[in-house]
């Protein structure tokens, strides 16, 4: 014996409703009733549909929707990054230093010797001061 009680009135129209839902008998049923014989004959069969397969992968994998514009702003993209790498990378030309002066290379010979020259020092700040000219101009 069981403990279970017997079902009301109310269960056993319910469940004769599903019955015949299952069966496809009664489109009039109530809505959970049909609810609950959709679930279980897919369950048995264990396959969908074509028409809900569409919709679960329609809203798992939406279609390119997106991508019409999607695409061309990939390419700007790329193209902006291609710009700016290569101005970042450009090839530097380096600064044109000016040849030391004839002055300069002797009084450089002269500081050489044990005596040394006093010019040396005159020489190279006028040499420097066109260096830096130079690059001041290169760099502008």
């Amino acid at each position: 014996m069981t403990d279970e009680k017997a079902p009301t009135p109310e269960e056993r129209r319910e469940a004769e409703a599903l019955a015949r839902a299952l069966d496809g008998e009664d489109a009039n049923a109530p809505a959970d009733a049909l609810e609950a014989a959709a679930l279980l004959s897919a369950s048995r069969n264990a396959e969908l549909s074509d028409v809900r397969a569409r919709a679960v992968r329609d809203r798992a994998l939406p279609r390119g929707r997106h991508w019409h514009w999607m695409a061309p702003l990939g390419v700007l993209a790329a193209t902006a990054a291609t710009v700016i790498v290569m101005i970042a990378h450009r090839r530097q030309v380096p600064a044109q230093i000016p040849m030391p002066s004839a002055a300069l290379l002797a009084a450089q010979a002269e500081a050489a010797r044990p005596q040394g020259g006093t010019q040396l020092e005159r020489e190279m700040v006028a040499y420097r001061q066109r260096v830096l000219a130079a690059l001041e101009a290169r760099h502008r």
